[in-house]
């Protein structure tokens, strides 16, 4: 029973560290500590857990659980990776609106990060709460219980092709939610290009500037209710995807 909950705890610890909701650095390891401890006593109550075999040596014992260990990672990678979507099109938004040099700290990264990158990610938590998704990602994670015992996690050599496959739908997802606002601040660089060759007086560094920032944050607010269903489905694009990593490693 020991060595079971071991694993349990080294599965939940990996699922919860890694997660960019859990896994912020200004939460305390206290915090995080005690969500791990009390999700993986859940864990071991409530469904009891399988044991695939039980560990001859301290080596079998280790290797069974650095490897429940990263099936963790790996569940919580899935969820970072989701998050690069809103990150790359929020910095592609604030170099076409000339605010890529106002950065601010990210305390969850240790990084900088954009003005609307910050407004965006936030907003993108908060879609995942009210849809749930704190609720269906630990079923996801209380239901690798059923689909891979523990002390079975096996890992092959599609995992790291799906995982960078996967990367790459983040990227091009990010894209395709910065496209809009990139589409007008081009269109808005034609006007003022027109504007400058028929007024010549005009001092195009004056206002251009102010013109890109204006109509990329007009465009922002705008766009927030398409750009929240484009949120949703990556959330539950994500999901899939955790399901088929779950798969693969069972």
């Amino acid at each position: 029973m020991v060595i079971l909950f071991a694993l349990i705890v080294m599965r939940m610890t990996g699922a919860i560290v890694l997660n960019p909701m859990t896994g912020r650095s200004e939460i305390p390891a206290l915090v995080k500590g005690a969500l791990t401890f009390a999700f993986s006593l859940m864990l071991f109550m409530w469904t009891g857990g399988r044991l695939a075999v039980a560990p001859k040596t301290w080596f079998e014992f280790a290797s069974m659980a650095l490897r429940e260990l990263l099936l963790g990672f790996t569940i919580g990678f899935g969820m970072e990776l989701s998050m690069t979507v809103i990150r790359f099109g929020t910095a592609i938004v604030d170099y076409m609106m000339g605010l890529s040099m106002a950065q601010v700290y990210d305390p969850r990264s240790g990084a900088q990060m954009t003005v609307s990158s910050g407004l965006y990610t936030t907003f993108m938590m908060l879609v995942f709460l009210v849809n749930d998704g704190h609720l269906r990602f630990f079923q996801l994670v209380f239901g690798t219980a059923d689909k891979i015992p523990f002390g079975a996690v096996h890992f092959t050599v599609e995992l790291p092709q799906f995982m960078m496959k996967y990367y790459c739908e983040c990227i091009i997802m990010g894209l395709q939610f910065a496209m809009p606002i990139i589409v007008i601040e081009l269109l808005a660089e034609v006007a003022i290009g027109i504007m400058m060759r028929v007024v010549p007086q005009i001092n195009i560094f004056a206002i251009n500037f102010q013109v890109k920032i204006i109509v990329g944050l007009v465009m922002l607010f705008l766009l927030f209710a398409p750009l929240s269903d484009m949120i949703d489905r990556v959330w539950r694009d994500m999901f899939d995807r955790i399901i088929v990593i779950i798969d693969m490693m069972g």
